[in-house]
């Protein structure tokens, strides 16, 4: 019926970056810390996880939740969520920005994709790519005198940008992406380099979204979600004059978990 009985963050569950067995394991912890065991014979589940359709991780996973007891196992990745939570059964282009990016469109009944194989073939708007680049222009400007989002950096781990690289090399994608909120603020305190990182990404995410909106013969929506999308109104300043004039972009206004509540049967209000 929409009410919200209980909630548990836990930390990112992608089998790609902690492997199909720790997937799993954080899964379970999650379920049983939201539903404990009584709950789970009368509850259904869609599990939407980034990573979760690579390869055969959805058929292990699901294999993995079905003798839990559950009314019924769903299993998908974060971009059916989202898409579930921003558009709904309508048409229209979903736009995930997260630590990666993804463009979904789904037009008489049928889903396209766009985008979204990965940090090594670019994701466009993207908190990797955004955080990535910062580092970039931060490493390239030198030390002769520190730019504001060095300054930024260096605040974040208390050393330089340089000397802050083998924290980068050994947590990965996910440290590299929490540097992205970083060139936000800059941006929004005038950083000029600040601008040109959320300007370069903005117009290839646009291109993108462009290449989707090819899928509908008139007007459609483009709807974002994601960590990235929360800066709506910066994004959005750097992304529609790139953007087709026949698309309108808007926020979701559900999170990707409502999202996959949807999915697996809830009616939200």
């Amino acid at each position: 019926n929409g009410r919200e009985i209980k909630r548990i963050t836990l930390s990112a569950a992608n089998p790609v970056d902690i492997g199909i067995d720790g997937c799993i394991d954080l899964l379970r912890r999650g379920i049983y810390g939201v539903c404990g065991v009584t709950l789970i014979r009368k509850t259904s589940l869609y599990a939407g996880i980034a990573g979760g359709s690579v390869g055969d991780n959805a058929e292990k996973i699901k294999k993995a939740l079905k003798p839990l007891g559950f009314l019924s196992v769903g299993v998908g990745s974060d971009i059916v969520t989202a898409y579930a939570a921003g558009l709904g059964s309508s048409d229209g282009i979903s736009v995930i920005m997260g630590t990666g990016s993804v463009v979904y469109a789904k037009c008489k009944g049928k889903t396209f994709r766009f985008g979204g194989y990965g940090y090594f073939f670019d994701d466009p708007g993207s908190g990797f790519d955004i955080g990535r680049d910062g580092i970039i222009a931060s490493l390239n400007a030198g030390d002769e005198k520190e730019t504001l989002l060095q300054k930024k950096i260096r605040e974040k781990y208390n050393t330089t940008v340089f000397e802050a690289l083998p924290i980068f090399y050994r947590d990965g994608r996910r440290e590299i992406a929490s540097v992205a909120p970083l060139v936000f603020e800059a941006e929004a305190e005038g950083d000029t380099t600040a601008k040109e990182i959320l300007e370069n990404n903005m117009c290839k995410l646009a291109d993108i979204i462009n290449t989707a909106a090819k899928k509908f013969d008139g007007e459609t929506r483009a709807v974002l979600s994601g960590s990235i999308s929360r800066q709506f109104e910066t994004v959005k300043k750097y992304l529609l004059p790139h953007t087709d004039k026949k698309v309108r972009v808007e926020l979701s206004s559900r999170t990707p978990v409502e999202g996959a509540l949807i999915l697996a049967g809830a009616k939200l209000k």
